[in-house]
């Protein structure tokens, strides 16, 4: 169970990443003929979202599942610089 939400949330971390790296290859070569600005100096700005069990009797679990995602959006960002942002949110009424 724990490996498939790794995976789930590496899948839409990349989901993100390929739509920013899309629209920043888009501009890249129309603004080629402009001069000017350039491309390079443009990064993506992103928000993905997280919803666990982060307040009540499993928290721990939510706690470890927040972490891994935290990690990975830090990696991502790093490597690539984005800038993608979590969103979070709690299973817990």
């Amino acid at each position: 169970m724990k490996g498939r939400l790794v995976l789930a949330m590496a899948a839409v971390g990349s989901l993100a990443v390929a739509g920013c790296s899309s629209s920043s290859s888009s501009s890249a070569t129309s603004g080629g003929s402009t001069g000017g600005t350039g491309a390079s100096t443009k990064s993506c700005t992103a928000s993905i979202g997280f919803e666990g069990p982060i307040t009540g009797p499993v928290a721990v679990l939510g706690s470890e599942q927040l972490h891994f995602v935290q990690l990975a959006v830090s990696m991502d960002n790093a490597a690539n610089k984005t800038k993608i942002s979590i969103v979070q949110g709690d299973t817990l009424l």
